[in-house]
């Protein structure tokens, strides 16, 4: 009896250090668990772009995520997504980091919560150094590395060799001050996310948008007795002189009128891009008199070039003028409405009562 005692209580003990070793393994695995689906750096919010092909597993995401160090363990990550019953990956662009652990990971694939990529927004009205200030705020460069790139003869003779119908050898003649100017479209841009474009490759998304505008009214322009470029010098002026109260087609039919007659357009905005005065409205006599070939107050057609971008509502004018006998017009210093006048007389009566 004692003998099977003995034997009783070893028995007893082996199943308690079994039991023991099962318990500790658990806990351990438990723990490994834990660790494994954990964020793998809780201190680096750096972001890392992931994109997801169509039709791609969760088990080749978890491989791409490990090659990423986004992850530790690639099949308990792809188990444990089976675990939550969150496997249908939906394809795009996304962006994760090291402190997110494997749930946040696997809820962000699943649920499509697709990285949004930064726009850069070009506003109607701008010229080229205000457009390369927002080119340079997009991609972090200096404003003057835009702009040489920008400005860059070898970049636009592509431009030129590219889009035929809409840039020519005109840009580059002397006296032009930048030969994008008017070419890079104000509008909303976006880039594929993760990616990191050039100036060069941004002004031609610009470029292309105002080839997509232009072209489709290239038989109305010719009906202008205009050049692209001179038309778009036309519009460009038309942007920078309309208010908020301006009819466009009837400041439209004042600059053909008086081009039409070989009268100077004497228009202040030009003056002010010859003497990159940008951002002031006065003009003095002296200003008046710059030799430019912008100066629109000593030469009796179109600057040389587009002052600044144009929007669609300045070319729709331009292509639909009103019709009109006005030679003048000028805007309330404090409401800002739109005068016209047919005669110096007439103007210089209004110019009286509302410019103060």
């Amino acid at each position: 009896m004692k003998k099977r005692k003995k034997s009783s209580n070893k028995g007893k003990m082996i199943v308690l250090i079994v039991l023991s070793f099962i318990v500790i393994l658990a806990i351990g695995g438990y723990f490994h668990f834990v660790y494994t689906i954990s964020a793998v750096d809780k201190d680096n919010k750096t972001d890392i772009y992931i994109k997801v092909k169509q039709g791609e597993t969760m088990s080749s995401l978890a491989d791409e995520l490990k090659k990423k160090d986004l992850i530790h363990q690639p099949l308990i990550f792809t188990y444990y997504a089976k675990y939550l019953q969150q496997t249908e990956l939906k394809e795009g662009q996304y962006i994760v980091d090291k402190t997110m652990n494997a749930k946040k990971i696997i809820d962000k694939f699943v649920n499509g919560e697709q990285a949004k990529a930064p726009a850069l927004t070009i506003p109607e009205g701008l010229n080229i150094p205000q457009t390369a200030e927002k080119i340079s705020a997009y991609t972090n460069l200096k404003d003057a590395d835009v702009m040489a790139q920008l400005n860059d003869k070898v970049f636009v003779k592509k431009m030129i060799e590219k889009y035929p119908n809409l840039i020519t050898d005109n840009v580059l003649q002397e006296g032009i001050k930048y030969p994008l100017e008017g070419y890079l479209f104000p509008a909303t841009y976006t880039f594929p996310v993760g990616d990191k474009p050039t100036v060069q490759q941004i002004a031609e998304e610009m470029i292309q948008k105002t080839d997509k505008v232009i072209t489709p009214h290239l038989e109305e322009i010719k009906k202008t007795n205009l050049s692209v470029n001179q038309f778009l010098a036309f519009t460009s002026l038309l942007e920078k002189e309309a208010t908020a109260h301006t009819d466009r087609s009837k400041i439209a039919s004042v600059f053909y009128n008086r081009l039409e007659a070989k009268m100077p357009i004497q228009s202040d905005v030009t003056v002010l891009y010859a003497l990159n005065k940008t951002g002031t409205t006065f003009v003095s006599y002296k200003d008046i008199k710059v030799d430019s070939p912008y100066n629109t107050y000593l030469i009796d057609h179109l600057p040389i070039g587009p002052i600044s971008n144009s929007s669609e509502l300045s070319i729709n004018a331009a292509l639909n003028p009103a019709k009109t006998d006005y030679y003048y017009f000028l805007a309330d210093t404090e409401t800002g409405d739109v005068y016209y006048a047919k005669t110096l007389k007439e103007h210089n009566r209004l110019a009286a009562k509302h410019v103060k």
